[in-house]
């Protein structure tokens, strides 16, 4: 069974995701001598660790939201024509 699902890391914010990896990488430790009860948390870490950093660089890559409002109208212009089309016409 899983720590932690995708599902639910996704909803988790930054900061809450940090708290929660701070609270599996302590129970990591309590677990010590337990292999078997430790493979599922060192998973969800990894997991947490993965979605931290993607937000992190998603958030240092992404320019405003204005800015992302700003495409052109589209035009319409003359239907494609197709390759066929085009060799007929020739």
């Amino acid at each position: 069974m899983a720590v932690l699902r995708n599902k639910d890391i996704q909803k988790l914010s930054k900061e809450d995701a940090q708290k929660k990896l701070d609270e599996l990488e302590r129970s990591l430790l309590e677990l010590e001598k337990y292999t078997q009860k430790r493979n599922p948390i060192k998973k969800a870490i990894a997991r947490l660790k993965t979605f931290l950093h993607a937000l992190e660089t998603s958030a240092a890559k992404s320019p405003k939201k204005a800015e992302l409002k700003t495409s052109k109208p589209k035009t319409q212009g003359e239907p494609k024509k197709t390759q066929k089309a085009k060799l007929k016409n020739k």
